[in-house]
């Protein structure tokens, strides 16, 4: 599994586990992995949804909404948040990606909600 996104979206890749830049992926898209994650916040980041179509396996998203480019091109997608967050910082649609992607990976996130 290799997970990728930009910007803010890519800094909560990394917690997922081995993480490249969309850009990255775009040039060199063959790696060594049978699944990729894209974090997107709104799931329209153009060089996020290029890594994507580059990749040849099957993809999942974590997003904010599901009814996205990038959603309909995986196959697989995790709604992380109850609404698409109107902060630029994206400070709450960062920490719903984490925990999603901690979720993914089997990790107990249910007290996340209370400490919030």
């Amino acid at each position: 599994m290799i997970y990728t996104g930009c910007g803010t979206s890519f800094h909560a890749a990394q917690t997922g586990g081995e993480a490249v830049q969309a850009l990255e992926l775009v040039l060199r898209s063959e790696r060594d992995a049978d699944v990729l994650v894209c974090v997107s916040h709104e799931g329209d980041t153009p060089l996020t949804l290029e890594a994507a179509e580059a990749f040849r396996g099957p993809k999942w998203l974590v997003t904010g909404k599901a009814d996205s480019p990038l959603g309909r091109l995986c196959d697989e997608v995790v709604v992380s948040t109850p609404e698409i967050e109107q902060s630029w910082c994206h400070t709450a649609s960062y920490t719903c990606a984490v925990a999603a992607l901690g979720a993914l990976r089997g990790e107990d996130v249910s007290w996340l909600a209370a400490e919030v």
